[in-house]
């Protein structure tokens, strides 16, 4: 009996939905600007330029996609900017599919990045959950590329980046991420640096035999295996790939990594890393920081360039080249830790670590006082 109730109940609600469902208010999608890029520049007026790529029913030639268009508008905030997009356009804008947020080099290098990011999370205008990158140029100049591969820039930035799984040298940084890093102890804080790179797409000439007009047309790749440092509201500068793969083995969890050793007789290595875990303990008496890390991963090809066979008939390793794996991966974090010591910059929030786990308060100590031991072990599969 209470189980015939209960469907009855069930289905008298689904029937009160579908018969007052037509009378409730609703805004057509055809009102709305759907974007799925967040772009901001900082103008020579030390105002803010915003960018939106929104999904149309056809987009540009020159610009990113066939289904979006990069609008863009100016004010002395992000508010204000975003209100002449809809005034201009007609259009209300809807950030609720918006999963990328572009910095231009200029807002990057000011001092007004903190300020605009948590703007945009405390007023709730995006998901705290959406990526956010560092460009070289303007974010209206890399929102608007049209793309080799992919369908928009946005979409392909967030394709490449991954939801859950991080390569070997690419990064990815939520927006939640870099508001909770910018309130650690060492407020240093890191995110991925975008280039562009161009080029040339052929087009096929014409069915008489004559070239159609102009034989290449441009598009872009995006080069995404770079970070850029800051501390506080400081620009602290760009480090190459080998830096990212330090922040992704130490922070992050590598998935469908590329590494690339030498072996005993100079041939190039391959690995291909399945995953990482890092543990790091801290040593108030010494002020050292010891990070072991584990990688799993499988030999992938050997190449030898010298040879008249490239590739060698052979997919194992000896133990000593399993041993330069280990110290030229340790070499490569090491390395970069000593340029983050140069500039003061606690990546890694050493400075927090210490915090929480030896009750130190370390935030005066300069960062060339904390040491760093990195053991790496491999496992192959």
């Amino acid at each position: 009996m209470r189980r015939s109730r209960k469907w009855i109940f069930t289905l008298a609600a689904i029937c009160l939905f579908f018969f007052c469902g037509q009378y409730l208010p609703e805004e057509p999608l055809k009102s709305k600007a759907m974007a799925v890029g967040f772009g901001i520049d900082l103008t020579d007026k030390e105002s803010v330029s915003v960018h939106l790529q929104i999904l149309t029913g056809s987009g540009s030639k020159q610009q990113s996609g066939s289904n979006t268009q990069v609008i863009s508008a100016e004010g002395a905030t992000l508010g204000e900017a975003a209100y002449k997009i809809s005034r201009d356009t007609g259009l209300a804008v809807s950030l609720t599919h918006c999963n990328v947020v572009v910095l231009g080099e200029s807002l990057l290098k000011s001092t007004s990045v903190y300020a605009v990011l948590n703007y945009l999370i405390c007023n709730g205008y995006l998901s705290d959950n959406a990526c956010i990158v560092s460009c070289k140029g303007s974010a209206y100049d890399l929102l608007s590329s049209p793309i080799g591969f992919g369908d928009n820039a946005s979409v392909y930035m967030r394709e490449i980046i991954g939801m859950y799984d991080r390569f070997g040298d690419i990064t990815g940084k939520k927006l939640r991420e870099f508001i909770v890093d910018y309130h650690r102890t060492g407020q240093a804080n890191w995110l991925p640096f975008v280039t562009r790179e161009k080029i040339p797409k052929e087009t096929p000439p014409s069915s008489g035999g004559e070239s159609g007009g102009s034989s290449e047309e441009e598009n872009y790749l995006f080069e995404m295996n770079r970070v850029a440092v800051l501390v506080k509201n400081r620009f602290i500068g760009v480090w190459e790939a080998p830096g990212a793969l330090a922040v992704n083995c130490l922070l992050n969890k590598i998935s469908k990594g590329q590494l690339e050793t030498i072996g005993e007789h100079g041939e190039k290595i391959n690995w291909y890393v399945l995953k990482n875990d890092c543990k790091l303990s801290y040593d108030r008496d010494k002020m050292t920081v010891k990070a072991n890390l584990k990688i799993q991963a499988l030999v992938k090809e050997i190449v030898d360039y010298s040879a008249d066979n490239a590739h060698v008939d052979r997919l194992f390793v000896t133990e000593r080249e399993e041993r330069r794996f280990e110290s030229d991966l340790a070499d490569v974090i090491t390395s970069f830790y000593a340029e983050m010591q140069r500039k003061d910059a606690d990546v890694f929030g050493f400075k927090e670590g210490f915090l929480s786990h030896c009750r130190m308060d370390v935030k005066d100590v300069p960062l060339s006082d904390i040491g760093l031991e990195v053991n790496v072990k491999l496992t192959q599969t």
